[in-house]
């Protein structure tokens, strides 16, 4: 419902009533981004991967977010930390893409969001990040069918990479 607020209060009582619950801190984590509330996001990651070092979702999102708050070589360290426990966790690889691409790591960047692709070939944002990773790295007619591909099945998401502050 969007109502990032009340959800955020009642994952605080969540969190009251049993302070080691991690997937509390997890799912206040996503209201928090549901506010662009990146850094509080990440500082509920960060604890719920100390409550629960195997929480996937909880690296992932780590990852993700340090990623859109300009810290992508730290994101590498909770996406790889992440695909130690599952390494075939897509949205996990097209998050450590996401890093690899703003870090300027554009092989590294083609490498994840293919293998992120095979495992969720519908994934816009992996098509869109490989297909501008591909351009930068001199291939124009791969990263061009990657982005129509990508515009085709969401058709904001260069509004919602430049959202995460992505910038060519």
């Amino acid at each position: 419902m969007k109502q990032w607020d009340r959800a955020i209060e009642d994952f605080n009582q969540a969190l009251k009533l049993n302070p080691k619950y991690s997937l509390a801190l997890r799912n206040r984590a996503l209201s928090k981004e549901g506010k662009a509330d990146w850094e509080g996001a990440v500082a509920d990651y960060d604890l719920a991967t100390k409550l629960d070092p195997n929480d996937t979702e909880a690296w992932n999102g780590a990852c993700w977010d340090r990623s859109v708050v300009g810290k992508p070589a730290r994101a590498l360290v909770d996406c790889n930390a992440g695909l130690l426990i599952d390494p075939a966790h897509g949205e996990m690889l097209d998050s450590r893409g996401f890093a690899y691409l703003n870090l300027k790591l554009y092989d590294a960047a083609i490498a994840d969001y293919s293998q992120a692709l095979k495992l969720m070939p519908k994934k816009s944002a992996s098509l869109y990040g490989r297909g501008l990773a591909r351009r930068a790295n001199g291939d124009k007619e791969g990263g061009d069918a990657d982005v129509e591909a990508a515009l085709k099945i969401n058709p904001d998401i260069p509004k919602s990479f430049a959202e995460w502050g992505y910038k060519q």
